[in-house]
């Protein structure tokens, strides 16, 4: 499944594709954009408090209603300060359901167990892909919790196969924000 870094990668490309020509005022949108990326893993803590740190991983936290409802509660947030209320409702959900479609990309082979229960509370059966984009850390690894296997070497493998599969997507997505922000700059001539 994607670290941190892929899903922090996954949130940036969200953010450039609503991302206006001025990115230096959009910092604390990005910064939201990619923490949101990475909250449906805050299950682990959770599981740190009762003394198994997976306990509760990809359980509620990885559904689509839960992604859902944390759209509609920001985006009525946000809407309240700024009058829209749409667009942050919808780049919320997506930036969360990113971490939900990233962390499903490890193959079916790995379904039961390692599925995501992404139609809690309705089911609590779990979830995959079919394909196999992304890779698990052995089982080694992930005994010693997750704060403990993002600074093991053994990791580098995983974390080199996200770059391969994320940085060409954040480089489309930029090229695309790019040509956009041209286009606007054209047409305000």
């Amino acid at each position: 499944m994607p670290s941190p870094l892929g899903h922090s990668l996954a949130g940036f490309v969200i953010h450039l594709c609503a991302a206006g020509k001025q990115p230096r005022r959009q910092w604390p949108t990005l910064l939201l954009l990619i923490t949101l990326a990475n909250l449906p893993d805050i299950d682990f803590v959770v599981g740190y408090f009762i003394g198994e740190h997976g306990a509760y991983h990809r359980g509620p936290s990885h559904s689509l209603i839960v992604a859902l409802l944390i759209g509609i509660v920001l985006g009525g947030l946000i809407g309240t300060r700024t009058g829209r209320y749409m667009a942050p409702t919808v780049l919320a959900s997506a930036a969360y359901a990113s971490h939900i479609v990233l962390d499903m990309l490890i193959g079916s082979e790995l379904s039961g167990t390692f599925g995501l229960q992404i139609f809690w509370p309705l089911s609590s059966e779990r979830f995959t892909l079919p394909w196999s984009v992304f890779r698990m850390a052995a089982d080694s690894i992930i005994a010693t919790g997750p704060i403990t296997t993002l600074f093991s070497p053994a990791i580098l493998p995983l974390v080199t196969r996200e770059l391969q599969i994320m940085l060409p997507v954040v480089l489309v997505s930029w090229f695309f924000w790019r040509a956009r922000i041209a286009q606007r700059d054209r047409a305000d001539r």
